[in-house]
């Protein structure tokens, strides 16, 4: 798997200021809808519309093509067999090699009700068991998400799960700006041809 080489450094990518603005504003939009949730008591909602409201849109405004089975699958059968992973994004690989399981994605996500709190538990039980179904073949970066809070594990680190966060991205608090810019560093599509 090859990753652009400013993945993990603040260096500048080509074309990166419209596509953090993009993101930026697809936060905008569901920091409003999370308020507007909250305030019609709207935010018990399921997983479901927690991805498809929150999630989905900020994976597009990463430039993700949550329509393509190439880039995305959604409900992802490990190749182990074990549990599903929710989406598994795929930055460089044929269509046929990801049906036969001969790559692993670059990215993998959990996703979680909005109101669920994202706790050591759900890390430990779940989270960490997704990431390392095959820890020699997977080593791009696992996401858990409620749709406001990112946690952003990087895979490529030879240390113990826990200590594989390497940031933490909010889309309800602090400058639009700098959170579009912590999940374009960690995220975004070009990042990951």
């Amino acid at each position: 798997m090859r990753v652009a080489a400013n993945i993990h450094t603040k260096k500048r990518i080509p074309g990166a200021k419209m596509t953090i603005k993009a993101i930026a504003a697809a936060i905008r939009r569901r920091r409003a809808i999370l308020t507007q949730w909250s305030e019609i008591g709207l935010d018990n909602w399921s997983e479901w519309h927690t991805r498809y409201v929150l999630i989905d849109p900020i994976i597009r405004a990463l430039g993700w093509d949550t329509g393509s089975p190439a880039e995305c699958r959604v409900e992802w059968s490990r190749p182990s067999g074990q549990r599903k992973v929710d989406y598994a994004l795929f930055g460089n690989a044929d269509l046929d090699d990801i049906a036969a399981g001969n790559v692993a994605p670059t990215i993998i996500i959990e996703s979680k009700r909005v109101k669920t709190e994202l706790t050591v538990e759900i890390i430990d039980r779940q989270l960490s068991r997704y990431a390392n179904c095959q820890p020699r073949m997977y080593r791009g970066v696992t996401v858990l998400t409620n749709g406001r809070q990112w946690l952003l594990y990087d895979m490529s680190k030879q240390v113990r799960f826990g200590r594989k966060l390497s940031a933490i991205a909010d889309i309800t608090k602090g400058r639009r700006l700098d959170t579009a810019q912590e999940l374009h560093r960690w995220l975004n599509r070009e990042n990951w041809r």
